[in-house]
């Protein structure tokens, strides 16, 4: 809620500005805007991200995805080798059917139901793992939103900027001067912090 409580002010201050400037004046400030005005425009202490570029390029939402994506392989691994199991079940069944291997209908039925069994069963896990990562994807998400937002607090400590947007969804801005896209100096910042964590966890895992 305060996010969205933050992003109805900036839009209002931006508003405001807007109005200021289409409201008519007298002829002697019709040939030029008035230089106070500009200048308080030019300093507006708003600045934006792309979170999308954040994303890629922040050195720890990457390794994470990494990891994310070694489980998903291990996952599909997985799975892969239960289905194969289940295929050779399947197809064995079918050539002892064709050829009255069976000793009787009651053992060929319990061979059937053993089958339908094992499909249940991967129908399970793989709904369970696929459960499973979403949910681990979505705490990850999270993680990173709320580290960022963390350190860029400690990166606005002087509070050069009032407000910081994001262009997440694309319903936060609908237009931006890219002079006030700090989006480089954020990842900078966020990979400096990264890379000392690092470099402080290194030792405790080497004793």
């Amino acid at each position: 809620m305060k996010q969205i409580h933050f992003i109805i002010e900036a839009v209002l201050a931006i508003a405001i500005i807007v109005l200021f400037f289409m409201m008519p004046r007298s002829s002697a400030s019709k040939s030029a805007i008035n230089p106070r005005a500009e200048q308080a425009a030019a300093t507006l202490p708003i600045a934006y991200v792309r979170m999308d570029s954040l994303a890629s390029q922040y050195e720890y939402n990457r390794d994470l995805n990494r990891d994310l994506a070694a489980e998903a392989e291990q996952s599909r691994r997985t799975l892969a080798t239960k289905l194969s199991a289940m295929q050779k079940a399947a197809e064995d069944f079918q050539r002892r059917l064709r050829t009255n291997a069976f000793v009787s209908e009651d053992a060929a039925r319990a061979e059937q139901e053993k089958i339908m069994k094992m499909q249940e069963e991967g129908q399970k896990l793989e709904l369970s793992m696929s459960q499973a990562l979403a949910n681990k994807q979505a705490e990850a998400n999270e993680k990173m939103y709320q580290i960022v937002r963390e350190q860029i607090a400690k990166m606005n400590k002087d509070g050069k900027y009032r407000y910081i947007l994001t262009n997440v969804g694309l319903e936060n801005l609908l237009y931006a001067d890219s002079a006030l896209d700090i989006t480089d100096d954020v990842v900078k910042y966020l990979n400096e912090h990264y890379q000392k964590e690092i470099k402080n966890a290194t030792p405790a895992k080497d004793k």
